[in-house]
């Protein structure tokens, strides 16, 4: 979805996506990489050793394509699709994670999240004192 959304902002007139109304837990790549390495720094005896690594903060899908045209300085008409895409009925509505368990820990908190994830798309779209 992400790849698809940052293809269109950067090549497209418009963001046409099947649905914008569904809501994604996005988690930024380098939080679940500094998540599994201080998990596995832990000890095996932990009291709960399986953790939901995400923000816990649910977005819509329109909500995303609009933060990824925004963050390349790109003013892009986000619209829904037309589609009769049987296997759409069954897509799940909602995938938000429960992050209770790892949010409990003092030694883990996401420090990324979406700012950075803009940020490193500013830079590939040449917007930033960076590039």
């Amino acid at each position: 979805m992400v790849a698809r959304i940052v293809a269109q902002v950067l090549g497209a007139d418009a963001i046409e996506l099947a649905d914008l109304t569904p809501l994604r837990d996005f988690c930024f790549v380098d939080d679940v990489v500094d998540a599994m390495v201080l998990a596995a720094k832990r000890r095996a005896d932990d009291d709960a050793p399986t953790f939901n690594v995400a923000s816990g903060v649910g977005v819509t899908i329109g909500e995303l394509a609009r933060a990824a045209a925004a963050a390349a300085c790109r003013d892009l008409p986000v619209r829904a699709r037309r589609t009769e895409d049987p296997t759409r009925r069954a897509d799940i509505h909602e995938l938000i994670a429960d992050t209770s368990r790892i949010r409990g820990r003092a030694w883990l908190e996401p420090a990324h999240g979406a700012r950075r994830w803009a940020a490193s798309h500013d830079r590939m779209v040449g917007n930033s004192e960076d590039a």
